[in-house]
């Protein structure tokens, strides 16, 4: 029977060792990677809330939700031009928020407990300009703002 030399079965355990050894550093790599992109999407996230809590602050998009909700109750072919277009930035906005929110690019709670009581009253005060709307562009127009205002109810119900 032919014995292996020792000098042999050293080099082997040394490049056996060295490979173990490859494997580690690439799964220290990995986890350090994890959580370089985990702290990456935390960043992504703050910014974007920051932007959209700063976009929704903006002195035009509070009159033009002050417009809108002073609207409520007036029939929709009685809104002038500048209703109409105040009502669309605030349908604009806030089917942004939802779409954000629904991506999971900002957290949901933020908009829904300071803006849900506006969320609920101006979707409201717009249910006639999304029904002209969706009919002129699609079902799916401006369907974030409607998905933002049944979570708020939803919330608000549990």
């Amino acid at each position: 029977m032919n014995q292996t030399p020792v000098w042999f079965l050293v080099l082997q355990a040394i490049s056996d060792f060295a490979i173990v050894g490859t494997f580690f550093v690439y799964w220290r790599q990995l986890v350090a990677m994890r959580g370089q992109q985990s702290a990456t999407r935390e960043a992504i996230q703050t910014q974007s809330t920051i932007e959209i809590i700063q976009f929704l602050q903006q002195p035009s998009q509070r009159q033009a939700r002050k417009s809108l909700r002073s609207l409520a109750g007036t029939p929709y072919e009685s809104w002038t031009e500048k209703d109409r277009q105040a009502a669309e930035e605030v349908c604009v906005a806030y089917d942004m928020a939802g779409i954000l929110i629904r991506r999971g690019i900002i957290p949901e709670e933020i908009i829904v407990e300071n803006w849900g009581e506006s969320i609920k009253r101006c979707h409201e005060a717009a249910k006639d300009l999304l029904r002209e709307a969706r009919k002129q562009w699609g079902e799916q127009f401006w369907d974030d703002f409607s998905w933002l205002a049944s979570r708020v109810r939803e919330v608000e119900e549990n």
